[in-house]
């Protein structure tokens, strides 16, 4: 299981994470989140002025631009690893991409679903994995995140169609070239890749441990059904190119997403310190 394996990086070090609070509806499910994990990091809360009164036993800090304090308390290493929380995506991802020069951030998500198999899956952003080179390189940053907790990567490449639907859509068509040349590519640099047409239900039955989206607008659908509609459990999305641990969480998410993102940040960091 990959998140028993995350908690069994993070349990040997315990690192000083961040985590943002957005309004006060979501206040109570990152800080029931959180105080799941409190034995495995030291966490500070970062949020507007004002939402501390409704936090006790947990560091706060208030500020009147939460997603741009974060980001500098991570900066500074005043925290070793931050996670988004509750705080707004469009303006922790405008700070993130200022901060760290990028033009487009890169994460993937670790999912289960309702039998127990995690995987990791991406994109999830609606503007990522947007052609070939993108899904390359979430497919094979996802896998060596894997081989760093000593799992073996098994990817799955999703298309919008069987290749038997050829010619029945430009769309389709263009969906089908791209991951066939993706698996084609990812298998020229030695890892275990199969395009599994629209079969997404084959790939989970074959125990596939990481799943590309076609792209990103579909990801964010199979994440949103899979979560909120499906009984499954979603752990935060680990940024793949940027310097510093960082996990994205939903800010619909339950409170298990921001605990095993707490985990997350704090392996990221112990897998760091390791290289």
């Amino acid at each position: 299981m990959i998140y028993s394996s995350l908690l069994k990086v993070a349990s040997k070090r315990q690192a000083r994470v961040g985590v943002g609070v957005g309004d006060p509806s979501t206040l109570s499910r990152v800080v029931s989140g959180v105080r799941q994990v409190l034995d495995k990091a030291e966490v500070v809360l970062v949020g507007r002025p004002g939402l501390e009164e409704n936090v006790e036993g947990v560091p706060f800090y208030p500020s009147e631009e939460p997603e741009k304090k974060l980001l500098e308390l991570l900066v500074s290493g005043e925290v070793e690893g931050a996670v988004r929380g509750g705080l707004s995506a469009s303006t922790f991802l405008k700070h993130v991409k200022a901060i760290f020069n990028v033009a487009k951030v890169l994460r993937v998500a670790l999912l289960e679903d309702k039998s127990g198999h995690q995987f990791m899956f991406a994109p999830v952003g609606i503007d990522e994995g947007e052609g070939v080179d993108e899904k390359v390189s979430l497919a094979a940053g996802a896998a060596d995140f894997l081989r760093k907790i000593n799992l073996t990567p098994k990817i799955a490449v999703v298309s919008g169609g069987r290749l038997s639907d050829s010619g029945r859509s430009p769309k389709v068509d263009k969906s089908i070239r791209e991951a066939e040349e993706a698996v084609a590519r990812l298998k020229e640099k030695g890892y275990d890749a199969e395009h599994y047409q629209i079969l997404i239900e084959d790939a989970v039955a074959d125990k596939r441990n990481i799943i590309v989206a076609p792209d990103g607008i579909s990801g964010n659908l199979i994440y949103r059904t899979l979560i909120h509609l499906g009984l499954g459990k979603s752990y935060g999305a680990v940024y793949l190119n940027v310097p510093k641990p960082i996990i994205d969480t939903s800010r619909a998410a339950p409170p298990n997403e921001y605990a095993g993102a707490v985990i997350m940040a704090t392996a990221a960091k112990s897998l760091q310190n390791q290289e």
